[in-house]
């Protein structure tokens, strides 16, 4: 691994020592897909490493509450974008064709993330690679309506287990403090969210007169 890192450096020592502005647009344009598409399969690799270094429990005894937390703290990276790596690597470790495709440059690593939660539970007799050759080539959202699409197809369950497993799908995730504030995400079924606006509405009440605040901040 430390041999392989140093040939990274040294890949990425050579890129930073171009000259940007005396290269063509061609070059440019070039330079610009080029390293994205580096950029999407370093991830990808990354990916893996973090979910093999998550099964091992690396960051156990460090204080860290998960792999994405530990990784955060260590790379000074975000707690989100680290959660989005440890995602990326499940989603890698329940279907080895979507790590190839994001690999030989199918599909991008962030449209292999909006597919997390149809390859790591997909429904029962349902085909990943139908999934996965098509959204080839589909940004994130499009490959994600797509993921919802394909399990709604293939889905054999009753209203009750519908409404169920939705019930159980319900969550209320708080991110780390930002200059005061916390971004608080509520996951809710749609019948519940409706109810849950319609009581914070209810509270909020209607604006007054010289009430300059967003409907946002007005039903917090």
């Amino acid at each position: 691994m430390e041999a392989s890192l140093e040939l990274l450096e040294l890949g990425a020592t050579a890129v930073a020592m171009v000259n940007v502005h005396s290269l063509s647009r061609e070059s440019l344009a070039a330079g610009a897909l080029g390293l994205q598409q580096h950029l999407d399969r370093v991830r990808a690799l990354h990916a893996v490493v973090v979910a093999e270094a998550d099964r091992q429990r690396v960051w156990e005894g460090s204080g860290a509450r998960n792999m994405a937390d530990w990784l955060a703290g260590r790379t000074n990276t975000s707690y989100g974008d680290a959660a989005s790596r440890v995602r990326l690597g499940e989603a890698f470790a329940a279907s080895p064709e979507l790590k190839d495709a994001v690999n030989n440059g199918d599909i991008s690593a962030a449209s292999a993330e909006s597919l997390f939660d149809a390859v790591t539970n997909p429904p029962d007799g349902a085909d990943v690679s139908a999934l996965l050759d098509a959204v080839k080539g589909a940004g994130p959202r499009d490959a994600k309506d797509a993921a919802e699409k394909w399990r709604d197809t293939h889905r054999n369950e009753t209203p009750e287990q519908f409404e169920e497993r939705c019930h159980q799908q319900r969550a209320v995730r708080s991110g780390r403090p930002l200059d005061g504030m916390v971004t608080t995400t509520v996951v809710l079924p749609v019948l519940a969210n409706r109810q849950f606006l319609n009581s914070i509405s209810h509270v909020a009440g209607k604006p007054s007169e010289g009430d300059s605040r967003t409907t946002e901040q007005r039903l917090a």
